[in-house]
């Protein structure tokens, strides 16, 4: 049995799919991925005005969306600082339902709705299926007039025949042909904070995380961060994003001096770490994607480039937590980008947040 809270468990999911709870978790969190990358594309192609170069990409578009136009825009808007930023007030895909009231309806108006889509789909059926489709919707508006006095039974009545409407409209109203991009989801806040990470403002963090709780020493100076779950890969960048490289004995020098990072007492809490590259840039993120920046001497850049070390899922390994996100991680997607996320308590993600410290690769 469910929940009583109405949660579906992990366990749950993957029995109804037909996979292993671990299948399940991959699965949701590719989704889940594709999901917000669709959005930061619609964000960034309604925003007015658009970065100049994703106008110059757009000219030659016919406004209707292809695999083609997704892998093109999506790979603009993952390096284009702009894009993103645009993008950063969308609220997680986790929390999109988060703050909505289910409220019944009452069940004579939902058998009525039902009425309505039903007859409005079958009318571009055949005449037989029209007339049985128009008998059926009859039969169930009488039905559901009926326990419209009974609070529960209306509530259990509406709940059935909102989901049923709206299959039935999904049904007989889709059309195979492309439609044209949706809006945005509206802006909200970061389900981790109330207030959304942009250049100029700032989540106030709670209160200090401490110290690395599985190092007997603090660290320091120059090392490189192996990921557990992919073994021969290493917390990288390319241009100014980070990304996981592999960087192996044959590699050039320049690959390993970008695999190399220096440990320093955390700019916002000297209680944590902040990176830098060999360029003395820091690791930060901004809108959720890890990159590499100078310091510009701000309270914010301050805050994005400290994150507190936290246990990881291997032994003598750790992962890195958002000093003004709590609960948010470094960690890479399918992909092998490096974002900020939200935690979750599956064992592959676990693992794309944990890193062993191991000696510079230069």
């Amino acid at each position: 049995m469910p929940p009583s809270d109405g949660d579906l468990t992990r366990a749950e999911l993957a029995e109804a799919c037909g996979l292993t709870p671990q299948h399940a978790a991959v699965r949701v969190q590719r989704v889940k991925e594709r999901l917000e990358t669709a959005r930061a594309v619609v964000r960034a192609v309604t925003t007015s005005p658009r970065c100049t170069e994703l106008a110059a990409a757009l000219t030659s578009w016919d406004g209707r969306p292809s695999a083609l136009w997704r892998k093109r825009l999506a790979r603009h808007v993952r390096n284009c600082p702009q894009c993103l930023f645009s993008a950063s007030d969308l609220i997680p895909a986790e929390g999109l339902l988060g703050g909505f009231a289910l409220v019944p309806l009452p069940a004579g108006l939902a058998g009525l709705m039902l009425g309505k889509v039903l007859a409005a789909g079958s009318a571009g059926g055949t005449t037989g299926a029209g007339g049985s489709a128009a008998g059926g919707v009859g039969r169930v508006a009488r039905l559901l007039g009926r326990p419209a006095a009974k609070p529960v039974a209306a509530t259990t009545a509406c709940a059935v025949v909102l989901t049923a409407a709206g299959v039935a409209w999904y049904a007989t109203t889709r059309s195979p042909g492309p439609s044209l991009p949706p809006k945005a989801a509206a802006p909200s806040a970061p389900a981790a904070s109330a207030v959304s990470p942009t250049p100029g403002t700032s989540a106030s963090p709670t209160p200090a995380p401490s110290k690395n709780p599985t190092a007997a020493a603090r660290l320091s100076g120059p090392h490189a961060l192996r990921s557990v779950d992919d073994p021969g890969d290493y917390i990288s960048r390319s241009g100014g994003l980070g990304f996981l490289a592999p960087v192996g004995a044959n590699s050039s020098l320049a690959t390993r001096r970008a695999a190399t990072l220096t440990f320093v007492p955390g700019l916002a809490d000297p209680g944590c770490y902040s990176l830098m590259d060999a360029a003395g840039r820091y690791l930060r993120h901004y809108a959720f994607r890890i990159r590499l920046d100078a310091d510009d001497g701000s309270v914010i850049f301050r805050k994005d480039a400290t994150f507190c070390a936290r246990s990881g899922s291997a032994d003598g390994s750790l992962s890195l937590e958002s000093y003004n996100y709590p609960g948010r991680y470094l960690r890479h997607r399918d992909n092998l980008e490096l974002w900020l996320d939200p935690s979750e308590s599956s064992a592959a993600y676990r693992a794309s947040r944990s890193f062993v410290v191991v000696a510079p690769r230069t």
